[in-house]
């Protein structure tokens, strides 16, 4: 068994229909607050996902804090 020798894992997305493009901070920001729950009360981390041309993809909620 060779130890340097891994497996190949392949992962593929699909997408029936994209986000806006975010061309600037600013986009981003308003497309972030507008899909942030309880902003004033704790903190959150949330990952937006954009394709090469910056067109959105989704909003991931990684954390919240307490």
């Amino acid at each position: 068994m060779n130890l340097f020798s891994w497996n190949e894992v392949k992962v593929t997305y699909s997408c029936k229909q994209l986000g806006p493009a975010i061309s600037s901070s600013r986009d981003a920001f308003e497309l972030l607050v507008d899909n942030w729950d309880d902003i004033d009360y704790c903190e959150q981390f949330l990952v937006m996902l954009l394709n090469r041309s910056n067109k959105v993809l989704g909003v991931a909620r990684i954390s919240v804090g307490s």
